[in-house]
């Protein structure tokens, strides 16, 4: 599942095309209808992205910001536009909304430092697959060290989060925020709790580990004893295995050995984290 998962996401990124330049250049340039053409204007670049392909082939697409988001732009000085609106519909969407700046601000970076005046095509979706596509990206040169760093700080931030949300979710049976009630449903297998473990923390967790893995940020072996990856396999195992023995997601996530595996991922990307600094 995971790798035809991938294999359509990356079939979605060779389609990238570059989002079209605004319009409103061609409008009329009378003064008293700045304000509609302005509207407009919004509404034709919202649209133009309507079908962008990744975003429909990704399935851990979620809400405004979960997922490809090509309306977030260096052009547009990085300002949070969503799919279907710029506001985040919950916290998870606001960690991705948050995640889509961080990342547009890294390549505003990135552009600087190698003077370039127009983005990379796709280069938000390629890098988010970087524990496959640096190689690529290196031999092309068109990342950079200080942009590494930047993209890993960006998703160890979303990924804490994402962790933490799912940890407070879970221990109060997901009465918490109803719309958050998802993090619950173990047993959908295409729901959306199966597509945040293990499609977006799948992949993100597998581009943290091959960051460390090429020295990005280096946390030495007695300091860590498993992989972020295996440590999440894990506790989706154990987790598995107390709720067959009948137990409430409650119940399920507070036994000793899932709160060690969580507790252990957190000290990892605070490690991390720390290294970077």
């Amino acid at each position: 599942m995971i790798v035809s998962n991938l294999a359509l996401y990356l079939i979605g990124t060779l389609a990238l095309q570059d989002i079209p330049p605004s319009p409103i250049a061609q409008q009329p340039p009378q003064v008293a209808a700045i304000e509609v053409i302005s509207n407009k204007n919004r509404e034709q670049k919202r649209s133009s992205t309507e079908n962008y392909l990744p975003r429909k082939l990704y399935p851990g697409t979620y809400k405004n910001y979960c997922g490809p988001t090509p309306e977030v732009t260096v052009r547009d000085n990085c300002r949070a536009h969503g799919w279907h609106g710029d506001e985040a519909f919950d916290e998870v969407d606001s960690a991705c909304q948050l995640h889509d700046i961080s990342y547009c601000n890294c390549e505003s970076g990135l552009m600087e430092r190698k003077a370039k005046t127009k983005q990379t095509n796709s280069l938000a979706s390629l890098i988010a697959l970087r524990f496959i596509t640096l190689p690529a990206l290196n031999r092309l040169d068109i990342v950079d060290r200080e942009y590494l760093r930047c993209v890993n700080k960006a998703d160890t931030n979303l990924i804490t989060t994402g962790i933490r949300l799912r940890q407070q979710n879970q221990q109060s049976n997901c009465k918490i925020n109803p719309s958050l009630g998802w993090f619950c449903q173990d047993q959908q297998p295409f729901g959306t709790l199966a597509a945040f473990e293990r499609i977006n923390l799948n992949i993100f967790l597998k581009d943290l580990d091959s960051d460390e893995s090429r020295s990005l940020v280096s946390v030495t072996k007695e300091q860590r004893h498993h992989t972020l990856s295996q440590l999440e396999r894990k506790r989706q195992t154990d987790v598995k295995k107390n709720l067959k023995s009948g137990m409430t997601i409650s119940d399920a996530i507070q036994s000793r050995a899932i709160e060690d595996d969580e507790q252990e991922m957190l000290k990892s990307l605070q490690l991390q984290s720390n290294f970077r600094e």
